[in-house]
Parts: C-alpha cells; structure tokens; sequence
C-alpha cells in the first residue's frame, strides 16, 4: 500500500490541532472542577459542512484543498456521511460514524466490528472520560486487520477557526494497528479532535500517522463553513 493509497484508506478510516502531540503519552486525567458533561448530539439532517484539508501543514509546500462534508443519512446515533472535493475531481469517501469518532461502515465493502458499550464509556464528555477497544475491519465479510483503539477526553477551549468562533471539546484519538496484513504501510493514527456539541462534530482535527516509530503524514482539517 502506497503513500497516497495509505492517506487515502487512513482518511476514510478515521472519517479525519491544538494541542500538541505530547498529550497522547500523558494519562487520561479528570478535571477536578464541576463541569457539566457534554451528551452527544447528531449534526443536522442534510448538514454540509466545508473543510480545508492540509497535509504536513508545516513543510514549505503544503498540499491544501478543500472538501464538502455532507450528511446524507441519520439512523440514531449513527451518522452517514459523504466526503467530496470542492476543487477538480476525486471519488466520494462514504463514511458511517457512531457518535461523532466511531467508524462503523464504509464506502466498497468495508465494515468495522467493537464493542459499543467500551466506546460509549466515552460519552458524555467529560474531561478524564476515556475508552479502550479493539475494530476489527473487514471487507466483504473478510477479516482484515485488528486495531487497538484508545480515547481520551482532555478538556475544553474556545476554537478560533475561519468559520467562526466555537466552544469545543478535545478527544484525543490512538489507533494502533495489532494484526494486519504485510501489505500496510502504517501501524499507528494519532488524532486530536475538537468536538462541537452545536454541529454534533469535530470542527478542527489533526491526524499524525507514524509506521515503525517514524511519522510519515501529518494532516489538518478544520471548518471554513458550516451550517447557518
């Protein structure tokens, strides 16, 4: 699996910063004020949402470009959505998401098995909430690969972002890969994002992807339009 195929599968499988990347090695603490814990909330039917993509934000040339988020269908907690380039042409990411961070289903055959009731003990957040699970991803019906995978609620800020201003809510996000084939030129994502309560998704997420310890894509994905 090539570089652009590796961005390409990784982006579908995460669905997609502020903080730096130390926190993912620190542990999961609760705040020790009263905040009111934040239930999930689905983003509005027919919502469409642009982003502006940005892969290794920090290099001299940048590749940036621009994609519509678009919900096409909400069954409960599960949110159907269609991902599509603004600019030029480029396929339609199909992406079923279980409150907001979860990937249950995919576009060309691809399901993803877990234990909901481990991931739920993610909801509502609160700061020092965190779950910890193991996907597995099939294709067809035909297991694939085995990831393990860990969140953390890490607090909560006022987002500045081109589409306005947010109060969001920090889930770091560690997906490490425990089986897979030889073919997979990734073993680890690491991921902030910043969940907006009011659009019932992240608005601002950076994704770090490493295999065998060297860091090979950063990604950034932040809100330029949202819903009025």
């Amino acid at each position: 699996m090539g570089l652009s195929r590796t961005i390409a599968f990784v982006a579908a499988l995460i669905g997609a910063v502020a903080s730096s990347s130390s926190a993912w090695a620190s542990a999961c603490i609760a705040s020790k004020g009263g905040e009111a814990p934040i239930p999930y909330s689905s983003p509005a039917e027919d919502a469409n949402f642009i982003f502006k993509i940005t892969h290794n934000p920090d290099s001299k040339t940048p590749d940036v470009t621009h994609h519509r988020y678009r919900v096409k269908t909400i069954d409960g907690d599960k949110v159907r959505w269609f991902r599509e380039p603004i600019q030029g042409k480029g396929p339609i990411q199909d992406v079923t998401l279980y409150r907001a961070f979860a990937r249950v289903a995919g576009g060309g055959g691809w399901n993803f098995d877990f234990k909901v009731p481990e991931y739920d003990k993610l909801w509502p957040l609160k700061q020092g909430n965190e779950a910890n699970y193991v996907v597995e991803g099939k294709k067809d019906g035909k297991p694939v690969f085995k990831l393990q995978s860990s969140l953390c609620v890490r607090g909560s800020k006022v987002l500045k972002l081109p589409a306005g201003e947010f109060t969001a809510h920090l889930v770091d996000i560690s997906q490490k890969v425990v089986e897979g084939p030889k073919s997979m030129k990734w073993d680890l994502v690491e991921i902030n994002a910043w969940y907006v309560p009011e659009f019932g998704t992240a608005l601002l997420m950076e994704d770090r992807i490493s295999f065998k310890g060297k860091l090979i894509l950063i990604r950034r994905r932040e809100a330029i339009e949202v819903p009025k």
